[in-house]
């Protein structure tokens, strides 16, 4: 007969479940978004990502890391051991593995990975439609100009500036809180003989869109002159 012995089991830590909150900079517009059981994102610049790691088991340690910055630090859930959570600001494209430790020091013999895509936020653009060229008008015509402009999240507020030379610019406000996604249409008419033109003289013109940048504050962009 053998003496008697007894057998210990344990579970290595391991990932369960990711789930992500997604909370958007004011600029996007958009309102926070709930994603279950992801391991890429792809999100704007300045996205407020909040982690939600369902674990096996209490764990001593559990990070995200990276190399190039500290580590994101995940605490556990006070109602609930398993749940472990933690939040980055998504400024540059990242892969971080997760580090796992139980209480023995035993280490998750696989490190699941998240990987973290970061879209810049784009400016303006801003297309000269008509005139597509320079040309000559007399000193009592209207000249039309047209442009079209396009942005990723909106544009507050478009328009034209216009010059006579010899004058000081003159800047029209042609639009406001534009949708972001689609082309929007600009359109004026820059009267000649109201600025009391003279021939040869030069008229110069450009068509402007502000939207708000990553860091907050509104950003120009010009289209061609």
């Amino acid at each position: 007969v053998s003496a008697p012995f007894q057998l210990s089991v344990f579970d290595y830590p391991r990932l369960e479940r990711l789930d992500v909150r997604l909370v958007f900079p004011d600029y996007t517009g958009l309102a926070p978004r709930e994603v279950a059981d992801v391991r890429t994102l792809s999100v704007v610049e300045g996205t407020n990502v909040e982690l939600f790691c369902r674990l096996n088991k209490s764990v001593a340690v559990a990070h995200w890391t990276t190399p190039d910055s500290a580590p994101v630090e995940l605490r556990s859930d006070p109602d609930d051991p398993t749940l472990y959570r933690g939040s980055l600001l998504a400024v540059t494209a990242r892969r971080l593995p997760l580090e796992l430790r139980d209480a023995e020091g035993r280490a998750s013999p696989q490190s699941p990975e998240v990987t973290l895509q970061v879209l810049p936020n784009q400016p303006a653009v801003v297309k000269t439609v008509f005139p597509a060229r320079d040309v000559d008008v007399s000193p009592l015509e209207e000249l039309e100009v047209q442009a079209q402009v396009y942005d990723d999240f909106g544009v507050p507020r478009a328009g034209l500036t216009f010059s006579l030379a010899g004058q000081p610019p003159v800047e029209l406000s042609l639009a406001e809180n534009l949708a972001g996604q689609s082309r929007q249409s600009l359109a004026s008419v820059i009267a000649c003989e109201t600025l009391d033109a003279r021939p040869d003289q030069l008229l110069a013109w450009y068509f402007w869109a502000d939207d708000i940048g990553p860091d907050g504050p509104p950003r120009r962009s010009l289209g061609e002159m």
